[in-house]
């Protein structure tokens, strides 16, 4: 190549990737080769916050378990994984056998629907207590301060009224990890569901 590019190759398959490499170099063409973890790291705790100079958390709540990352600028701190995930609270729904179809009206109404709020109370206060209990092991133990952000990612943030319960019930800011908010685009439908990059990006690792 005669130009200065650099060009950069994600791929899955880690059998593929030296040959992958050898072809470009073989041709005179720069290659880095970007693996999940660095790609993640990049996407989420570096470019869309990089004015952020103070400690962030942020909390992935998946299918099973949630996870939290504290990171500092361009630094990850610590990471804690917790038994807490949307596959419980569909149990808690389908198990309470007094209502018919409160899984479609959580889906709906999420928990601005007040028995669904009245139902889910406990398990996700006993959630927001782990995760207090983790701000606070890792204030303690780091001694970095408190995160400046509390930085919340997947799926079930779509659910109505979910993110609004946690921003009422925690104390410190609490935003969605909406790539599309720092993006110039217009498209009003998909910036309100821009933190859902992040879901599809915490599931494919999992």
């Amino acid at each position: 190549s005669e130009n200065n590019n650099e060009y950069y190759v994600f791929y899955s398959e880690a059998d593929r990737i030296r040959t992958i490499i050898d072809i470009f170099q073989k041709h005179k063409i720069k290659v880095r080769y970007i693996d999940v973890k660095e790609m993640i790291t990049l996407a989420l705790y570096r470019e869309l916050y990089a004015d952020d100079k103070q400690v962030k958390c942020f909390f992935d709540l998946g299918y099973t378990d949630l996870k939290m990352t504290f990171t500092k600028e361009d630094r990850l701190i610590f990471t804690r994984t917790i038994s807490y995930g949307s596959k419980q609270i569909f149990e808690i729904l389908k198990n309470t056998v007094s209502e018919e179809n409160l899984i479609e009206l959580f889906a709906f109404k999420g928990l601005n629907d007040e028995l669904i709020e009245k139902i889910l109370r406990d398990y996700i206060d006993e959630m927001l207590n782990e995760l207090l209990r983790t701000v606070k092991f890792f204030t303690a133990t780091f001694r970095l301060g408190e995160p400046s952000n509390m930085i919340y990612n997947g799926g079930v943030f779509a659910i109505p009224g979910f993110h609004k319960y946690m921003c009422q019930n925690i104390p410190y800011p609490c935003i969605l990890n909406n790539v599309l908010d720092i993006l110039d685009y217009k498209e009003k439908g998909l910036r309100e569901t821009g933190f859902m990059f992040n879901y599809a990006v915490g599931a494919a690792i999992r």
